[in-house]
C-alpha cells in the first residue's frame, strides 16, 4: 500500500486495479486451481472484463506470476519484523510463520494447490515452486549447521542435517493438508509441539515454546465437512474367476478407473473432463456413464482403488507389534515411488478439500482421523515396548498426525523434484522418530 499511496491520476487507478485482481485470482487459484479457474471469474469478481485483466497482465501465466509474488512479499513482510536470527535462533521464529498463514486465510491453501498442481512439469508455477523449495531447504541446512558450529545442537553429518529440515518442512506442510481437511484441528498448538520436538531432539533438552494463545484463531472459520459417507472398499481381487462378457465389463471398469487416477492426478477432480477420461480408453462419454453413474460415482472408485492399493488396507490395522506397523510404512514410501499418479491424486484432493462442497472432502477428513487412530494405538504399543514413559491418548494422537504430516510433507517435495530419494529420506528420519518414542 505504500507504493500506491504517493500516486496520483490514471496510474494510481491501474496499481489499485492490478492489486484488486491479484487479490481475487488469489482466492480463486487457492480454492479452484490455478487450472479451474478462468479469467472470467477472476474478471466478474473485481467488475472488469477478461479484456481488461489482459491488458493489466498480458497472460493468465502472467497474473499467476504475480499472485506468487504476492505470496513471496506477505511472507517476507511477516519475517522483516520477526527477528530470524542465525542458526536455531532462525528456525525459533518458524511458530510465528506458522500463526501468520493461520491468521491470514487463503495463504496456506494457495501455497499447497500450487505444490500439488507443479507436479506437472507443464504448469507455470514448476519452477517458482521447485526454486522455493531447494532454497528453504538449502537455507535450513545452512543454519543448522551453523548451529552444530556453535556447539547448540547435537553433531550431525551434512545428510543427517538435511533429513532434518526436509523432514521438518514436511511436516510443516503436511499438518497443513490435514488442517484444510478438518479446519477444527489446534494447528497452531501441532506446530508449535513439532517445534518443540524438533529442537529438543536437536539440542538434547527440553524446549517450551512461549505460549501467546491470543495469537490463535483456531476454528474461527471452521468449514464444514463434507455429508458424502466414506463408502465400502471395493476388493482388487473381486474380478477372479468371472468369465464371459461380465468380465469384460469388469476388465473396462478398471481401465476406466486406471485412466481417472492419471487425469485426476494430474488436473485435480474439479476441472477434468469425462470427455477426457473415457477418450483415454477409448469409449464415449455416455459409454463411460453406463459403468460409472456420475463424475463423483468415479471419483470414489478411485479412491477405493487408492485404498487397496497404496497400503491403507494392508497397512493399518489393529497389531500388537507397533513397531512392525510403522516398519511397515517404511515399505509403504517405498512403493509410493511407483505409483506417482495415485500419490498425485491423494495430494491434490487433499488441497481441493479446501472447498466445503467437494465431494471427496469427507473421504479425506475420514480417512486421516482412521490412519491417525491405528498409528496412535500402535505408538502407544511401542512405548509400552521400550523404556518411554506412557503419555496420553491426545499426544499420541498428535504424534500420529506428525508423523504422516512428515510423509505427506516429503511426498510433495518429491513431486517438484523427482530426483529426491523419498524413501532413504523417510526411512533415517523414521529411525530417529521411533527411537524417541521408545527411549521417551
Amino acid at each position: 500500500m505504500s507504493v500506491v499511496a504517493g500516486v496520483r491520476g490514471p496510474y494510481r487507478k491501474g496499481v489499485e486495479r492490478r492489486r484488486q485482481v491479484v487479490d481475487a485470482a488469489s482466492v480463486l487459484f487457492a480454492r479452484r486451481g490455478y487450472a479451474a479457474a478462468s479469467l472470467r471469474e477472476i474478471a466478474a469478481e473485481v467488475g472488469a472484463s477478461p479484456t481488461s485483466l489482459l491488458r493489466l497482465f498480458g497472460r493468465k501465466e502472467d497474473l499467476l506470476l504475480a499472485v506468487l509474488e504476492r505470496w513471496e512479499v506477505d511472507t517476507h513482510l511477516l519475517l522483516s519484523r520477526v527477528d530470524m536470527g542465525e542458526g536455531l535462533h532462525f528456525f525459533a521464529a518458524f511458530p510465528q510463520l506458522m500463526r501468520y498463514h493461520v491468521e491470514h486465510p487463503g495463504l496456506i491453501e494457495l501455497f499447497l494447490t500450487m505444490c500439488t498442481e507443479a507436479s506437472d512439469p507443464q504448469h507455470p508455477a514448476r519452477e517458482w515452486v521447485a526454486q522455493r523449495y531447494a532454497q528453504i531447504v538449502a537455507q535450513g541446512v545452512e543454519h543448522l549447521r551453523t548451529a552444530q558450529a556453535d556447539g547448540r545442537v547435537r553433531p550431525m553429518t551434512p545428510t543427517e542435517c538435511e533429513v532434518e529440515v526436509r523432514a521438518l518442512y514436511a511436516a510443516m506442510d503436511g499438518l497443513e493438508l490435514q488442517w484444510i481437511a478438518a479446519p477444527e484441528l489446534d494447528l497452531v498448538a501441532l506446530s508449535d509441539e513439532l517445534f518443540a520436538q524438533t529442537f529438543s531432539r536437536w539440542t538434547g533438552r527440553r524446549f517450551v515454546l512461549p505460549t501467546d494463545r491470543g495469537a490463535r484463531r483456531v476454528g474461527e472459520s471452521a468449514r464444514r465437512r463434507s455429508a458424502v459417507a466414506p463408502r465400502p472398499l471395493v476388493a482388487p481381487e473381486a474380478d477372479r474367476g468371472v468369465r464371459g462378457p461380465y468380465r469384460t465389463g469388469v476388465e473396462r471398469r478398471r481401465q476406466i478407473v486406471e485412466q481417472a487416477t492419471r487425469v485426476f492426478a494430474v488436473r485435480g477432480y474439479t476441472n477434468a473432463s469425462l470427455r477426457e477420461i473415457a477418450g483415454g480408453v477409448g469409449v464415449t462419454g455416455a459409454a463411460l456413464l453406463r459403468y460409472f453413474g456420475s463424475k463423483e460415482e468415479l471419483l470414489f472408485a478411485v479412491l477405493d482403488r487408492f485404498d487397496a492399493d497404496s497400503g491403507p488396507t494392508r497397512v493399518f490395522h489393529r497389531t500388537a507389534d507397533g513397531r512392525a506397523f510403522f516398519d511397515a510404512l517404511v515399505d509403504v514410501m517405498e512403493q509410493h515411488r511407483e505409483r506417482r499418479g495415485l500419490i498425485e491424486l491423494l495430494l491434490t484432493l487433499g488441497t481441493e478439500a479446501t472447498d466445503p462442497d467437494h465431494p471427496a472432502r469427507g473421504w479425506v477428513a475420514d480417512r486421516y482421523d482412521r490412519i491417525v487412530a491405528e498409528a496412535a494405538r500402535a505408538i502407544a504399543a511401542v512405548q509400552d515396548r521400550g523404556r518411554g514413559a506412557p503419555t496420553t491418548s491426545a499426544r499420541h494422537a498428535d504424534e500420529a498426525r506428525r508423523y504422516f504430516a512428515v510423509m505427506d510433507g516429503l511426498e510433495l517435495q518429491w513431486l517438484v523434484d523427482p530426483d529426491l530419494d523419498i524413501a532413504a529420506t523417510f526411512r533415517a528420519w523414521h529411525r530417529s522418530t521411533v527411537q524417541r518414542w521408545v527411549a521417551g
